[in-house]
């Protein structure tokens, strides 16, 4: 079956008794955004990639990608936006088989080097995580990042994320329970002095509280979601309307300043086994489609563009973007 480069769908939990692997992401507070957030974010794009991924028999999968990326730039200052296109180039390779599993290890031609590792099976519906990352060719920071996530049946499914980086000190922590659809969840963010290059005077401080409220019915998710220290708050749908129908939906607004409410609507409409259509509209007149069509049995080509309506004269305002994938 041709995979289409749509957006996380939404699934079911399991039984909470399965293994982790085999339990539905929904189980954790990151997740619940997550197929509203992947839906803009990854249905459209402004780069122009080519990718050729390909798996050998004993089950490592190499994946090639290489184009030239687009970023929009916005001054804080002067909210003015730049431009910029840079040419990248990345290997990915992944080996998710055994005790111990290889979920990525990646090198990029910006200079950042990451590798994610997990032991998957070493206690019953709990993962354990090792994510490293070495940006200091790039002028970014390095990383070694130690996790855990669990989920246990107490009446409520309870999922737990918990993650601290050995490096730089931060960590996370995240708590959702979920109950007949009903989604009740906080996360936070905090400093520590544990790590080896965290400041030592600074001792332990929350950076960041949130919490969420929703509800799921599988096939369908509605949110609401607070953000920077309960500052903002974000409600949010995503939802299988027909079989080959998805709408999202997203509204945020400042809590901390009056301003306008931004929102974003769209929706996904799969023609047949080999041609899927994406739009979406933002309140700021911004219109996003995109088009992903099979071509033959092992390549995908996806065509993407972005049109601000309010800013039609204006230059560096709109966007097109293509992806070629390759399959082996």
């Amino acid at each position: 079956r041709i995979h289409q480069p749509s957006v996380a769908c939404t699934s079911t939990v399991a039984s909470p008794r399965a293994s982790l692997h085999q339990v539905s992401t929904m189980a954790f507070f990151d997740a619940v955004f997550k197929s509203t957030d992947d839906f803009f974010k990854r249905s459209f794009s402004k780069d122009n990639v080519v990718e050729f991924s390909g798996k050998v028999d004993n089950g490592v999968k190499v994946t090639l990608k290489g184009g030239v990326t687009t970023n929009v730039i916005v001054d804080k200052s002067t909210k003015v936006e730049t431009v910029s296109k840079t040419g990248t180039t990345t290997v990915a390779v992944e080996y998710k088989k055994g005790a111990v599993s290889l979920d990525k290890f990646e090198v990029a031609s910006a200079g950042t080097v990451k590798a994610d590792i997990s032991l998957p099976n070493l206690v019953p519906n709990t993962k354990f995580t090792f994510k490293a990352e070495d940006g200091s060719s790039a002028k970014k920071s390095i990383k070694g990042v130690v996790g855990v996530e669990t989920t246990q049946d107490v009446g409520a499914v309870v999922g737990v994320k918990a993650d601290i980086d050995a490096v730089g000190g931060k960590g996370k922590f995240s708590l959702l329970l979920k109950h007949s659809g009903v989604l009740v969840g906080g996360a936070a963010a905090f400093s520590t002095p544990l790590g080896v290059q965290a400041a030592k005077d600074d001792g332990f401080a929350v950076a960041e509280y949130d919490a969420l409220l929703g509800y799921t019915t599988g096939a369908a998710t509605f949110g609401v979601q607070s953000g920077k220290k309960l500052s903002t708050v974000t409600g949010y749908v995503h939802a299988e309307v027909a079989p080959a129908v998805k709408v999202a939906g997203k509204a945020s607004y400042s809590l901390a300043k009056s301003g306008p409410i931004t929102a974003s609507v769209g929706g996904s409409v799969k023609l047949d086994k080999d041609v899927t259509l994406y739009g979406a509209v933002s309140q700021a007149g911004v219109l996003q489609g995109a088009a992903a069509v099979a071509v033959g049995s092992n390549a995908t080509l996806s065509l993407y563009a972005q049109v601000n309506a309010l800013k039609i004269e204006e230059d560096g305002k709109h966007f097109f973007g293509t992806k070629l994938a390759l399959r082996a």
